[in-house]
């Protein structure tokens, strides 16, 4: 059985945002970018996370 899936790469870049901040959030709302990126990963089935590889293992980020 044969099942076909639809795959998207999403670039984190396209989803800037600022640091976090309490403060900011209840000045300004929260970013368009981070409600964006929200319902973009809500609407997936799964979600694949790859980080780039240093000296030979994951980051440290």
């Amino acid at each position: 059985m044969s099942q076909e899936a639809e795959v998207a790469f999403v670039n984190l870049t396209d989803f800037e945002m600022p640091i976090y901040s309490i403060d900011r959030e209840r000045a300004s709302g929260i970013p368009q970018a981070a409600r964006s990126f929200f319902d973009l990963i809500g609407a997936a089935e799964a979600v694949l996370v790859s980080f780039a590889e240093h000296n030979g293992t994951v980051t440290s980020a």
